[in-house]
């Protein structure tokens, strides 16, 4: 589809349509991007990681078999490692033939970007995981009664612990899904997928709520795997810790649920336009995703044929600059509707312009 030159060229861009323009689905956009050089090699080491850690504790467990205690720690620790890091290597073997996240092809969301959601998701899963096998592993190889390493009265503090990202990830594709089909939120895919996206806003900017999620998590991911090795069993969780994670969980949906970027118009200088005129139109959200280059926004004016194309940089997330085309002479003088439809596909409220005849 051709776009229009900057203003310096008299004449923008024509495309005829048949009526308003909508939302377009994530779904039906781009192909998620191959992953960059640095995902592939995270990726590739994750999993190396844990199977060199199982050769290693195998290793140590031969070298010190003399030692019954410690042997057997030994190959707990390499049983563990093992187990996990096949079941990570089948993730990343499963996506060579795709576009290559390995390990981390379930941590990206519909819009490309790494979601933060699933990131928890994915490192509460590793987590209980390995804490899982080494707890069972060391009952079977050291003979520690199941019961004892795996207390059933903590299950329900772990079942809250676990719960909230689960339903934070729930909540919040819901609260997104209906702001994006009814407009109030919009999304564009980047130009990258980048593993820092997990605590960036969409603009690619900080984002504190989803670091402090990310962090805080991370905190109390920690403590498990610290109680876990030096206790032997499933530790008591502290009731300052399940809070804060319920908290940043329920702040991570709260955000969500608060999150409005839907394109509006403040102003449109001139009011009066025809043929040629150089139209500024102010708001905000017109260019949601400002780090990619190739998007376009389009104009709309009631009762013209055609939408006019406004590529960069005669357009940022705050300002429209177009020059009315040739066919305006052809409208009835009078008030129209002007829109703009964002680079993320949505559409603005109509803002009323005057075409007059030309002077």
């Amino acid at each position: 589809m051709a776009v229009n030159q900057p203003l310096a060229s008299p004449a923008p861009t024509l495309v005829a349509t048949t009526g308003a323009a909508t939302t377009v689905p994530l779904a039906a956009r781009e192909d998620l991007p191959d992953a960059t050089p640095g995902i592939r090699t995270a990726s590739r080491w994750i999993v190396l990681g844990f199977l060199l850690a199982a050769a290693v504790s195998a290793l140590v467990a031969f070298v010190v078999r003399g030692q019954e205690a410690r042997a057997r720690d030994a190959a707990v620790l390499a049983l563990t490692f093992l187990s996990v890091g096949v079941g990570l290597l089948l993730l990343h073997v499963l996506d060579l033939r795709g576009k290559r996240y390995g390990v981390f092809r379930p941590l990206v969301g519909a819009d490309h970007r790494f979601s933060t959601s699933l990131t928890q998701i994915g490192l509460w899963t590793v987590l209980v995981a390995t804490v899982l096998a080494y707890l069972l592993f060391r009952s079977v190889v050291a003979g520690a009664p199941l019961a004892a390493v795996l207390p059933s009265d903590r299950w329900d503090e772990y079942l809250l612990l676990l719960g909230g990202p689960f339903a934070a990830a729930i909540v919040s594709k819901g609260v997104v899904t209906s702001k994006l089909a009814n407009g109030t939120l919009q999304k564009s895919e980047p130009s990258r997928t980048t593993l820092s996206q997990v605590a960036t806003d969409d603009s690619g900017g900080g984002d504190l709520v989803d670091a402090q999620y990310l962090l805080l998590n991370l905190v109390a991911q920690v403590y498990v795997l610290v109680a876990v090795l030096r206790t032997g069993v499933l530790p008591a969780l502290p009731d300052v810790l399940l809070a804060l994670t319920s908290l940043t969980a329920a702040t991570y949906v709260g955000n969500k649920i608060a999150q409005r970027n839907a394109p509006t118009i403040t102003s449109v200088t001139p009011r009066a336009v025809t043929a040629g005129t150089v139209v500024t139109v102010l708001g905000d959200h017109f260019d949601p995703n400002g780090t990619v280059d190739d998007r376009i926004v389009t104009v709309q004016v009631s009762g013209l044929a055609q939408t006019i194309e406004v590529a960069k940089p005669d357009f940022t997330n705050t300002v429209v600059r177009f020059r009315a085309p040739d066919a305006l002479a052809g409208l009835a003088l009078g008030p129209h509707d002007l829109r703009v439809v964002s680079s993320a596909g949505v559409e603005t409220a109509a803002t009323p312009v005057e075409v007059v005849a030309p002077t």
